[in-house]
């Protein structure tokens, strides 16, 4: 940015230095459209604002594709991050699913204890826990 700012002055300066030193007419074509006792210092002000502007505009180009190409990095990045740590949480959930199933075949074999429903009472302590309703 300071190199381009330094350019821009320079021409400026070397432009009016031009300018100022040539009292000259000249005739301008521009396509098709002919222009006669045009000033030099006209012509030479004129190419320099466009070629300033169009130096401009390729460096706003520039610097906004890098600004793009940058952000695109970022989120190449960060989507390899999240697909390792997705990958990890994978190999988490395998590793608890097959302790899990070795836990089910470590029960099944000890008589299958962690497989059998629980026996239900016949009622014996069915009245213990309330408040009987005597006066």
């Amino acid at each position: 940015m300071v190199r381009l700012v330094f350019s821009i002055v320079f021409l400026v300066i070397l432009a009016v230095f031009i300018a100022f030193n040539a009292h000259f007419n000249t005739d301008v074509n521009l396509f098709g459209y002919k222009m006669t006792g045009v000033p030099t210092v006209a012509v030479v002000l004129l190419t320099l604002v466009a070629g300033v502007l169009y130096s401009f505009g390729l460096y706003l180009i520039a610097y906004f594709s890098k600004r793009r190409a940058g952000k695109a990095k970022e989120l190449k990045r960060k989507n390899a991050e999240k697909t390792k740590e997705l990958k990890s949480q994978e190999e988490e959930l395998k590793t608890a699913k097959a302790s899990l199933n070795t836990a089910d075949e470590a029960g099944a074999s000890v008589g299958g204890l962690l497989a059998q429903p629980r026996k239900k009472t016949r009622g014996i302590f069915k009245g213990l826990g309330k408040k009987s309703k005597r006066r």
